[in-house]
């Protein structure tokens, strides 16, 4: 949604969103973003975060992205070799992959000449995408990949190919490739035509430091002349292709969140805690818990519970915030205030902001058990009980009785029931395992909060 059609209506974030939202880099558009989910108290899922335990993402446009990438390149680098001038357009009407690769082999031969290519970062799958456009249609390809590109940039050599394209993922900035130097220094008649930054990283981009997208009806940027191609959806060239070829890819995941929601340690709860990461909870919570800490240190400790009680109402007004997100605000809070007192100062402060919590923060007393039940688990979950008994095999069940604990406080429809059945399939699952103390006490404590429904509260 563009920013201008963003209106008090639709402000807020209500729900689970699943898509590429761009948001994890200090893009332009992230405060607003992140700013909507905290208000609707929605969730993001950021298909760009879905990993595996290895961190390697489980679905991915990035082939189509480099073999469309690739495709651009090629056709526009054709045009410029007929005396085509800017601005330069790409086709949207084909079906197939095979439909370019035809149509460009066959003006290739009858052009007489085929361009060089390099590829930077030939071994990523964008890189592997790009390569296999240029195999099949026989032109001669260059690969780097970190061996090449390990003593930073600018690289001069990359002005001997006819076409570039840049694979490269950049988690942080680094030296640029090219630089509008390099081609003014470097005037024709150097080779280089035509960039596809298939990478498209307009925050720090080592392509000419450019931070503008293109399009498909105007797909180019001139610096001197080079043409680079920044298209933000390159994989929509082919879209059949595509769509088929990451379909396949999320469809197993997909399947797996709507039968099992955010299982721990799915890729759902990794992308999900990416989220909670880059939230602004923690960061608002943070300043305010210093600001708080240097208030309390000033009045030599003589704050009370309802100074702080003012203090939240006035920060809530503004920031509209879940119990849940409470929780975490309280929490972050109180490391805030710990950064600017005392030690013993700050065990004085959490003390006072542990009564303020449940008279000011908490919208009902069933949050004060959520807020119980969160404690036990985490804490037991860390625990070396959990690590010597609780068998990886059986942590799935372990979670969803936790969950449908949960779920009895909040009282859903048939939780109960649900409780019962999570707790036999635990325990069936842990055996003889079941009689160690520690864990009897764990399940006491999470029978006792389950048994407590909010409307007895």
């Amino acid at each position: 949604m563009l920013q201008e059609e963003i209106t008090t209506d639709n402000v807020a974030l209500r729900h689970r969103h699943i898509y590429f939202a761009h948001v994890y880099k200090g893009q332009s558009h992230t405060p607003v973003t992140m700013r909507r989910f905290a208000l609707g108290r929605g969730t993001l899922l950021d298909l760009e975060y879905l990993v595996d335990d290895e961190g390697e993402r489980v679905a991915t446009f990035s082939y189509s992205a480099g073999f469309a990438g690739a495709i651009a390149a090629v056709r526009i680098w054709m045009d410029k070799q007929a005396g085509t001038p800017p601005p330069y357009s790409l086709p949207r009407h084909y079906l197939s992959r095979q439909e370019f690769i035809d149509e460009l082999r066959d003006k290739l031969a009858r052009l007489g000449r085929l361009p060089t290519a390099l590829v930077i970062g030939a071994k990523g799958r964008s890189g592997r995408g790009a390569a296999a456009l240029f195999a099949a249609l026989g032109i001669e390809t260059a690969r780097w990949g970190r061996e090449e590109t390990r003593s930073g940039g600018p690289f001069p050599d990359i002005l001997e190919y006819d076409i570039l394209c840049n694979c490269v993922f950049l988690s942080k900035p680094g030296p640029p490739f090219l630089t509008r130097e390099m081609v003014a220094r470097h005037a024709p008649p150097h080779r280089l035509s035509v960039v596809a930054d298939v990478s498209n990283d307009l925050s720090y981009n080592p392509i000419f430091g450019l931070s503008t997208p293109t399009k498909f009806g105007d797909a180019t940027i001139r610096v001197g002349d080079v043409d680079v191609i920044e298209i933000e959806n390159l994989p929509a060239l082919t879209p059949l292709d595509s769509s088929v070829e990451y379909a396949g890819q999320l469809f197993p995941h997909l399947f797996s969140l709507i039968q099992g929601d955010l299982a721990h340690g799915s890729v759902w709860e990794r992308a999900l805690l990416v989220y909670c990461q880059h939230h602004d909870i923690p960061d608002l919570a943070m300043e305010c818990g210093r600001e708080l800490g240097e208030l309390f240190q000033a009045r030599s400790g003589a704050l009370v519970v309802g100074d702080l009680r003012a203090y939240f109402h006035g920060i809530f007004a503004k920031n509209p915030l879940s119990p849940t997100d409470r929780l975490f605000f309280a929490d972050y809070l109180e490391a805030g205030a710990a950064e600017v007192l005392t030690p013993a100062a700050a065990e004085t402060f959490g003390d006072l902001l542990a009564k303020a919590n449940l008279d000011g923060i908490y919208d009902s007393p069933a949050m004060s058990v959520h807020h119980t039940l969160l404690r036990t688990v985490y804490g037991f979950s860390h625990g070396r009980t959990f690590q010597s008994v609780i068998a990886a095999d059986a942590r799935e069940e372990f979670y969803a009785l936790c969950d449908a604990a949960s779920a009895i406080i909040d009282e859903q429809a048939d939780a109960p029931a649900q409780f019962s059945r999570a707790q036999q399939f635990f325990l069936a699952k842990l055996g003889l395992q079941a009689g160690v103390p520690a864990l009897t006490a764990f399940l006491d404590k999470i029978e006792a909060l389950a048994s407590f429904p909010s409307s007895c509260l």
